[in-house]
C-alpha cells in the first residue's frame, strides 16, 4: 500500500492507487452512486494549480467508495481508512473534552475571583462599620468630656471674680479639652478612651485646685 500521511483529504489518484484500481473506476463509482456519495461529506471540490476543479476525498469518502470496490487490496485500504477515521474522531472528541475542561476551569477561576472580591468587599465594609462605631463611641466620650469640663469651668468661675485667674482657667479648660479629644481620637479601645477622658478631667481639676489655693 502506498504510504499516506494523516492528512484529511486525498486526491483521486491516491485513492485509486491504494485501492488498486484506475482513476476512471473511481469516477464511475462517484457517478453511479451520486445519491450516496455526497459533496462536503465524502469529497470536496478544490482547485488545482491551473485553477481547474480537483476532487479530494475525505476518510468517509474512502470508506464509502470501498463499499463498491472489489479488489485484493480494497479490504486492507478500507480498514486503514476506518481506523484513521476513528482516530480522527477520537482526536476531535479529546480536543472537545480539553476545551470543555479549560472552559470549566476558567469559569471556576472567575467564580473564585468573584467570591474573593465579594468576601473582601464584605470585610472592608465590616472594617468601615467598625471604624464608624468607634467614632460614634469616641464622639460620645468627647461630648461627655466637654460637658464635665464645662461644668468644672462654670464652678470655677463662681468661686472667683479674679480676671487673671479666670483667664488661666479658660486656658486650662481649652488645653484639657484638646488633650482629651486627642487621646480619645487616637484610642481604639474603650478602656483607653475612658482613661484619657479621666486623665484630662483630673488634670484640669488638679490645676484648678492649685489656682484656687494661690
Amino acid at each position: 500500500m502506498q504510504t499516506l500521511t494523516l492528512q484529511k483529504l486525498f486526491t483521486t489518484a491516491q485513492v485509486a492507487s491504494n485501492y488498486g484500481i484506475t482513476q476512471d473506476t473511481i469516477r464511475d463509482h462517484k457517478k453511479d452512486h451520486s445519491d450516496e456519495i455526497i459533496e462536503n461529506l465524502h469529497f470536496i471540490v478544490d482547485k488545482n494549480d491551473k485553477n481547474r476543479p480537483l476532487i479530494k476525498w475525505t476518510l468517509r469518502g474512502i470508506i464509502k467508495l470501498g463499499m463498491f470496490i472489489r479488489s485484493p487490496q480494497a479490504k486492507a485500504f478500507r480498514l486503514w481508512a476506518e481506523q484513521e477515521l476513528e482516530k480522527s474522531i477520537n482526536d476531535e472528541l479529546e480536543k472537545a473534552r480539553l476545551t470543555r475542561l479549560k472552559s470549566i476551569e476558567q469559569t471556576n477561576r472567575i467564580a473564585n475571583l468573584e467570591a474573593i472580591q465579594i468576601s473582601q468587599a464584605k470585610h472592608h465594609q465590616s472594617v468601615v462599620n467598625g471604624y464608624k462605631a468607634q467614632l460614634t463611641k469616641q464622639g460620645k466620650k468627647i461630648e461627655l468630656l466637654k460637658t464635665k469640663l464645662t461644668i468644672a469651668k462654670n464652678e470655677a468661675k463662681s468661686l472667683s471674680n479674679d480676671e487673671e485667674l479666670l483667664k488661666k482657667l479658660e486656658w486650662l479648660f481649652k488645653r484639657a479639652l484638646a488633650d482629651g479629644v486627642i487621646y480619645a481620637i487616637n484610642s481604639s479601645r474603650d478602656k483607653i478612651i475612658n482613661d484619657a477622658l479621666k486623665r484630662a478631667s483630673d488634670e484640669f481639676m488638679s490645676n484648678l485646685h492649685l489656682l484656687k489655693n494661690q
